[in-house]
């Protein structure tokens, strides 16, 4: 898989949910995005999984390519690479061979929250800004777009800082814990 080939962070309840996600969702046209992207591992095997399912599947992929400010590593990264427009230039390299499937929104998430209607996406996936405040903030912008009985999910729910995010919006038990993801049914 193309995905494997490309520099970045996964991990198995990642795979395991697109995977899950990708088998349960209808066969008519819809709509999913992934906020945080990087390079594009998670977002070519989400692409990928669709590609096999043969669904009618639109993913969104929306990251300002320039990366977290108060994570010192990734902002090292992009520097040995020169800097966010070639980070950005390295993503679409890597999504090519998903063109029909992948749609790049080059914004900060709750920018690019407004681009879409209320309800009009079946699931959402959050990995962009990991401190409280970025996934509390990302939640309520995304939260209204996904339609009722859709998903939205995220990573990194082993950290205080995401748990606390989503205990105070949605509190336990409704939002379920998947590995190093979280789920919510809207």
């Amino acid at each position: 898989m193309i995905y494997e080939n490309i520099p970045g962070w996964i991990d198995y309840s990642v795979v395991n949910l697109y995977r899950t996600l990708v088998n349960s969702a209808p066969s008519t046209p819809i709509k999913v995005v992934e906020i945080g992207c990087w390079l594009g591992k998670s977002t070519t095997l989400l692409a990928e999984l669709i590609k096999q399912s043969g669904k009618s599947i639109t993913l969104y992929a929306i990251d300002t390519w320039a990366g977290s400010p108060v994570e010192s590593e990734h902002q090292q990264l992009i520097a040995e690479m020169g800097g966010p427009d070639k980070l950005y230039e390295k993503f679409l390299e890597n999504i090519k061979p998903f063109d029909d499937i992948i749609r790049p929104i080059r914004k900060a998430s709750i920018e690019a929250a407004t681009l879409f209607k209320e309800r009009e996406l079946n699931w959402a996936f959050v990995d962009a800004g990991h401190t409280y405040k970025d996934v509390y903030d990302d939640i309520l912008a995304w939260l209204p777009k996904v339609i009722n009985f859709g998903v939205l999910s995220g990573h990194d729910s082993d950290s205080l800082e995401v748990q606390k995010a989503l205990d105070e919006i949605f509190g336990r038990p409704q939002w379920l814990k998947y590995g190093n993801c979280w789920i919510n049914r809207v």
